[in-house]
């Protein structure tokens, strides 16, 4: 367990990069795999045949996890995931910690989740992610909507997987400008109901400053 203590509903920026050998997200399979554990692992409860979801979604753009499976999700969980985006070897995480330390447990789960899942793949063994995630407490607002926007700017970066693989698909900030992908397991009214609507978020994050 880290040594840090994470306070119930508080909300923090989570984000780890690969070791230097690896690229954290080759392809479109990757990116589904990790998002499918990072929206499917808010509560305790194991999520088994992750295959099957993935593969769902690649065939029709949903991970087909069903109505029942999604409530029982919701009703248990103990952290709410708030935004996320990927790069080629990283991954930001907004998390609100619903009760006290289960942030660590959820972060356990899903880097080791992931982790088996990419040595498997890629006949290898090992670490791939590059020492222990890194965490910052979300204090204010301010900072909330701040980290979103830069978070939400990922997907127009160099190091975004955008580009070779497909949109902005790989990031919230379709969800947060069009439609959510993810319903109630992505958490989105938190910060929108900060603006009047998508449109003024989606001004907010591109005039975002990322150097201030």
């Amino acid at each position: 367990m880290r040594p840090e203590k994470f306070y119930a509903n508080s909300t923090y920026h989570v984000c780890s990069t690969g070791i230097e050998s690896v690229d954290l997200f080759a392809d479109e399979i990757d990116c589904t795999r990790f998002i499918f554990l990072a929206t499917h692992l808010q509560s305790p409860i194991r999520m088994h045949n992750v295959f099957w979801y993935v593969d769902s979604y690649k065939k029709r753009g949903a991970f087909l996890a069903g109505e029942n499976k999604q409530k029982e999700i919701l009703k248990n969980r103990n952290v709410e995931l708030l935004a996320f985006a990927l790069t080629q070897n990283s991954f930001d995480l907004v998390i609100k910690n619903l009760e006290e330390m289960a942030l660590s447990v959820y972060m356990q789960r899903l880097l080791t989740g992931y982790s088996k899942y990419y040595n498997a793949k890629y006949k290898r063994s090992g670490h791939v992610f590059s020492g222990v995630f890194r965490s910052k407490q979300i204090k204010s607002e301010t900072d909330l909507l701040s980290t979103s926007a830069v978070i939400h700017k990922k997907p127009f970066s160099k190091q975004s997987p955008a580009g070779k693989l497909g949109g902005h698909r790989w990031s919230s900030h379709t969800d947060y400008t069009d439609h959510n992908r993810w319903g109630d397991l992505l958490n989105t009214k938190e910060i929108l109901g900060i603006f009047k609507n998508p449109g003024d978020y989606k001004k907010f994050v591109m005039g975002h400053d990322t150097e201030s």
